[in-house]
Protein backbone atom coordinates (compact mmCIF):
# COMPACT_ATOMS: atom_id res chain seq x y z
CA UNK A 1 0.00 0.00 0.00
CA UNK A 2 1.37 3.42 -1.03
CA UNK A 3 1.13 6.57 1.06
CA UNK A 4 -1.09 9.17 -0.57
CA UNK A 5 -1.23 12.93 -0.08
CA UNK A 6 -4.49 14.67 0.78
CA UNK A 7 -5.22 15.30 -2.91
CA UNK A 8 -4.67 11.66 -3.84
CA UNK A 9 -1.15 11.90 -5.28
CA UNK A 10 1.56 9.42 -4.41
CA UNK A 11 3.88 11.05 -1.79
CA UNK A 12 6.91 9.34 -3.27
CA UNK A 13 6.14 10.68 -6.76
CA UNK A 14 5.58 14.20 -5.37
CA UNK A 15 8.90 14.06 -3.50
CA UNK A 16 10.72 12.87 -6.63
CA UNK A 17 9.16 15.66 -8.70
CA UNK A 18 10.27 18.27 -6.13
CA UNK A 19 13.79 16.84 -6.07
CA UNK A 20 13.95 16.89 -9.88
CA UNK A 21 12.79 20.51 -9.90
CA UNK A 22 15.55 21.51 -7.46
CA UNK A 23 18.17 19.95 -9.71
CA UNK A 24 17.15 22.07 -12.69
CA UNK A 25 18.93 25.28 -13.62
CA UNK A 26 17.14 28.58 -12.96
CA UNK A 27 16.56 28.94 -16.73
CA UNK A 28 14.92 25.52 -16.91
CA UNK A 29 12.68 26.34 -13.93
CA UNK A 30 11.67 29.63 -15.56
CA UNK A 31 10.82 27.84 -18.81
CA UNK A 32 8.74 25.26 -16.92
CA UNK A 33 6.86 28.03 -15.11
CA UNK A 34 6.15 29.78 -18.44
CA UNK A 35 4.89 26.52 -19.90
CA UNK A 36 2.60 25.99 -16.88
CA UNK A 37 1.18 29.51 -17.35
CA UNK A 38 0.63 28.87 -21.07
CA UNK A 39 -1.23 25.65 -20.29
CA UNK A 40 -3.25 27.30 -17.51
CA UNK A 41 -4.35 30.20 -19.76
CA UNK A 42 -4.90 28.09 -22.86
CA UNK A 43 -2.24 29.81 -24.99
CA UNK A 44 -0.33 27.90 -27.63
CA UNK A 45 3.11 26.92 -26.37
CA UNK A 46 5.60 29.76 -26.62
CA UNK A 47 3.13 32.35 -27.92
CA UNK A 48 2.82 35.63 -26.03
CA UNK A 49 -0.57 37.33 -25.95
CA UNK A 50 -0.62 40.05 -28.61
CA UNK A 51 -1.00 42.75 -25.97
CA UNK A 52 2.45 41.82 -24.62
CA UNK A 53 4.25 42.23 -27.95
CA UNK A 54 6.35 45.41 -28.43
CA UNK A 55 4.56 46.56 -31.58
CA UNK A 56 1.17 46.34 -29.85
CA UNK A 57 2.06 49.14 -27.43
CA UNK A 58 3.16 51.36 -30.34
CA UNK A 59 -0.06 50.58 -32.21
CA UNK A 60 -2.25 51.23 -29.14
CA UNK A 61 -0.56 54.56 -28.36
CA UNK A 62 -0.84 55.64 -32.00
CA UNK A 63 -4.61 55.01 -31.84
CA UNK A 64 -5.00 56.87 -28.52
CA UNK A 65 -3.01 59.93 -29.66
CA UNK A 66 -5.20 60.32 -32.72
CA UNK A 67 -8.64 59.37 -31.40
CA UNK A 68 -8.86 60.24 -27.69
CA UNK A 69 -9.23 63.95 -26.84
CA UNK A 70 -8.28 63.11 -23.23
CA UNK A 71 -4.82 61.86 -24.29
CA UNK A 72 -2.04 64.14 -23.06
CA UNK A 73 -0.70 64.64 -26.62
CA UNK A 74 -4.06 64.91 -28.39
CA UNK A 75 -3.35 68.50 -29.50
CA UNK A 76 -0.19 67.40 -31.35
CA UNK A 77 -1.92 64.53 -33.17
CA UNK A 78 -5.71 64.13 -33.41
CA UNK A 79 -6.21 67.80 -32.60
CA UNK A 80 -4.11 68.73 -35.66
CA UNK A 81 -6.09 66.38 -37.89
CA UNK A 82 -3.57 63.50 -37.87
CA UNK A 83 -5.48 60.23 -38.30
CA UNK A 84 -4.83 56.50 -38.60
CA UNK A 85 -5.65 54.64 -41.82
CA UNK A 86 -8.74 52.40 -41.58
CA UNK A 87 -6.71 49.21 -42.05
CA UNK A 88 -4.57 49.96 -38.97
CA UNK A 89 -7.35 51.52 -36.93
CA UNK A 90 -9.23 48.23 -36.87
CA UNK A 91 -6.41 45.68 -36.66
CA UNK A 92 -3.10 45.41 -34.85
CA UNK A 93 -2.34 42.37 -37.01
CA UNK A 94 -2.64 44.51 -40.16
CA UNK A 95 -0.34 47.10 -38.57
CA UNK A 96 2.23 44.38 -37.86
CA UNK A 97 1.93 42.95 -41.39
CA UNK A 98 2.66 46.36 -42.89
CA UNK A 99 5.32 47.54 -40.42
CA UNK A 100 6.93 44.26 -39.44
CA UNK A 101 8.01 43.56 -35.86
CA UNK A 102 9.40 46.48 -33.87
CA UNK A 103 13.20 46.29 -33.70
CA UNK A 104 14.72 46.65 -30.21
CA UNK A 105 15.03 50.26 -29.00
CA UNK A 106 13.02 51.66 -31.94
CA UNK A 107 9.90 53.83 -31.99
CA UNK A 108 7.17 54.47 -34.54
CA UNK A 109 7.85 57.55 -36.67
CA UNK A 110 6.04 59.37 -39.47
CA UNK A 111 8.25 60.53 -42.35
CA UNK A 112 6.00 63.56 -42.92
CA UNK A 113 4.97 65.07 -39.58
CA UNK A 114 1.85 66.55 -41.15
CA UNK A 115 0.86 63.23 -42.73
CA UNK A 116 -1.35 60.52 -41.31
CA UNK A 117 -0.37 57.17 -39.84
CA UNK A 118 -0.38 54.91 -42.90
CA UNK A 119 2.02 52.33 -44.37
CA UNK A 120 3.68 54.73 -46.83
CA UNK A 121 4.34 57.38 -44.15
CA UNK A 122 5.52 55.28 -41.18
CA UNK A 123 8.75 53.56 -40.21
CA UNK A 124 10.64 52.24 -37.18
CA UNK A 125 13.49 54.54 -36.09
CA UNK A 126 15.70 54.99 -33.05
CA UNK A 127 14.65 57.62 -30.53
CA UNK A 128 17.47 59.96 -31.61
CA UNK A 129 16.30 59.76 -35.25
CA UNK A 130 12.73 60.43 -34.16
CA UNK A 131 13.72 63.56 -32.22
CA UNK A 132 15.35 65.03 -35.35
CA UNK A 133 12.11 64.54 -37.30
CA UNK A 134 9.66 66.21 -34.93
CA UNK A 135 7.87 69.50 -35.42
CA UNK A 136 9.49 72.41 -33.60
CA UNK A 137 7.95 73.27 -30.25
CA UNK A 138 6.42 76.75 -29.92
CA UNK A 139 8.98 79.28 -28.67
CA UNK A 140 8.24 81.25 -25.53
CA UNK A 141 8.56 85.01 -25.49
CA UNK A 142 10.54 86.85 -22.82
CA UNK A 143 7.26 88.05 -21.32
CA UNK A 144 6.00 84.44 -20.95
CA UNK A 145 9.28 83.43 -19.31
CA UNK A 146 9.16 86.25 -16.75
CA UNK A 147 5.50 85.55 -15.93
CA UNK A 148 6.38 81.95 -14.99
CA UNK A 149 9.00 83.10 -12.45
Amino acid sequence: MELMTSNGKNRHAVALAKLAALQRTPEERTELARHAADVRWGRPRGKKPISKLPHHAAWRQMIYRCTDPKHVHWKRYGGRGISVCDRWLNSCEAFCEDMGPRPPRHVLDRRDNDGNYEPTNCRWVTHSESVRNRAPLPRRTNQQLTEKV
